[in-house]
């Protein structure tokens, strides 16, 4: 954390999407005021579902979180601005330090906690799978779950051996533990790719490496 502050303090600091989390200046990030990570639910009248399930989601985890119930239309509210900046006028938002996750997607949430927390605030299942996302030494493999028969799978698969990349591949439709695989990683579509707890948004190596590079 001190590390990553000095690092911005220099000058340092970078944009990207990855898998529904956005880093960005720590700053401007959710922490309290000893500087250690906070959980924020930003939260806005008629939300309805999304704004419950990313609420019982949290509490399910038994996450300590702030819930700011904002107004979009207050525009020098600090809290409103905060929400603009990350969440592309979007509901719920849920930040914890530099991460942030727009929606109710659990994949997303476990990401935004996993990064701060480790693997504290993550359900059975999560911590089973994630496990083998690392090392021993701690560092973030790269991770490909997907199918023999998908075309996008075999192709990077093809651009990771080409160019000699250390990766997992986890054919689901095979696995034994198929549903809880897909519930878990909540995987809607072949590949589903991770670099540790990070999803990567997209499926070419491209993608991955803009992902690396954050770690």
């Amino acid at each position: 954390m001190k590390k990553l502050v000095i690092i911005v303090a220099i000058g340092i600091a970078g944009w990207y999407w990855s898998g529904g989390s956005i880093p960005f200046l720590p700053s401007a990030g959710a922490y309290d005021e000893a500087g250690d990570p906070a959980v924020w639910l930003f939260t806005v009248d008629g939300c309805g579902k999304p704004c419950d399930s990313a609420r019982n989601q949290l509490k399910r985890r038994k996450v300590a979180f702030e819930e700011k119930r904002i107004d979009p239309d207050n525009k020098d509210d600090e809290d409103v601005k905060f929400w603009q900046r990350n969440a592309r006028n979007a509901f719920p938002l849920i930040a914890s330090g530099a991460e942030v996750s727009v929606g109710q997607g659990a994949s997303g949430v476990a990401t935004v906690l996993a990064l701060n927390f480790g693997d504290k605030y993550l359900t059975r299942n999560e911590k089973i799978l994630f496990k083998k996302h690392f090392y021993e030494d701690g560092s973030p493999k790269i991770v490909m779950y997907g199918a023999d028969w998908c075309q996008i799978c075999a192709k990077l698969r093809t651009e990771f051996k080409d160019n000699n990349v250390d990766f997992i591949e986890i054919d689901v439709d095979r696995h034994a533990a198929r549903e809880k695989i897909v519930k878990a990683m909540e995987i809607y579509g072949y590949p589903a790719t991770w670099v540790g707890y990070t999803r990567v948004n997209g499926s070419t190596l491209k993608a991955v490496n803009k992902v690396l590079r954050s770690y």
